[in-house]
């Protein structure tokens, strides 16, 4: 019945992907929160209420959960094929949660403030979003401190903004320096530093 309006293989991405976060749950998370129609106001509330960092995770994550009944097939299934799961599990946990605060969230508030000439409301997105507590630790994470940092580093770092940024420079160089980083630009940029702070507009960690 509704072959014609399946989604085909390739645009589906499941290398490494947990069974929670399958497309298909996600899928079903958002069609949920379209379905409630409040997700933009109730995100606008928590940003003017919310507290402490460590605060503001569990406020987002019970902003983020539907409001609809509970889903039966999606709190015991992983995917609409997989067998049922002996004891259920949420749509959204506190890595999803931070994944989507610091990609969609927080870039969307500050896009708003912005439009809206509120330079203030501009600040104040910032300071959260610097100060957001790091997610859940990953390969491309460890991977980057294992390149980019001595042994001490285990811990590093230590926010959300940081994971950000040192997942950005995997992306940006590492991903295309080859095994043995002999191709990696990015000692070159280390070095140049110093005289691009020094420049009419200086690198800030708002610009960064």
């Amino acid at each position: 019945m509704w072959q014609d309006v399946l989604l085909p293989p390739v645009v589906w991405r499941l290398s490494g992907v947990r069974p929670a976060n399958h497309p298909q749950r996600r899928l079903a998370l958002a069609a949920r929160w379209l379905a409630e129609g409040v997700l933009p106001a109730r995100i606008e509330a928590w940003f003017t209420a919310s507290g402490t960092p460590a605060d503001a995770v569990t406020e987002l994550i019970e902003i983020l959960t539907p409001r609809l009944a509970n889903d039966e097939f999606w709190a015991r299934h992983w995917t609409l094929r997989s067998r049922t799961l002996d004891r259920p599990l949420p749509l959204l946990g506190a890595a999803r949660a931070t994944d989507l605060a610091m990609n969609a969230i927080f870039p969307w508030l500050h896009a708003r403030a912005d439009a809206g000439r509120r330079p203030e409301v501009v600040q104040e997105i910032e300071r959260r979003y610097f100060k957001w507590p790091a997610g859940e630790d990953n390969a491309m994470l460890r991977h980057a401190r294992q390149r980019l940092f001595a042994n001490g580093a285990r811990r590093f770092p230590r926010t959300a903004a940081a994971q950000q940024g040192l997942l950005q420079i995997v992306r940006d160089y590492c991903q295309a320096a080859g095994p043995l980083c002999s191709e990696c630009r990015f000692p070159e940029l280390i070095r140049a530093l110093p005289k691009l702070t020094q420049a009419p507009f200086p690198i800030t960690e708002s610009s960064a």
